[in-house]
């Protein structure tokens, strides 16, 4: 990211954890209230799980940004014979 936008970067990325925290703290108060303990991490974990699937399904298609550089392969490391 370039040094003039890396600001709005994070402020922008700040700003989004905060807007879904909110719900998410809401989602989790109420299962544990008025549902129990066991919902809330019941409901974390399929979450947890949820992610994953949609960041391994997305993750591999997606091509990087324009303003990153190519990544270099990682050199391999001979087995000695």
């Amino acid at each position: 990211m370039s040094e003039n936008i890396r600001g709005t970067g994070l402020g922008t990325f700040h700003t989004v954890i905060g807007l879904v925290a909110l719900p998410a703290s809401l989602i989790a108060g109420g299962l544990w209230q008025y549902v129990g303990s066991f919902a809330t991490f019941v409901y974390g974990a399929v979450m947890g799980l949820l992610a994953t699937v949609l960041f391994i399904r997305y993750a591999t298609n997606a091509k990087p940004p324009s303003f990153l550089p190519p990544l270099k392969p990682l050199r391999t490391i001979q087995a000695r014979q």
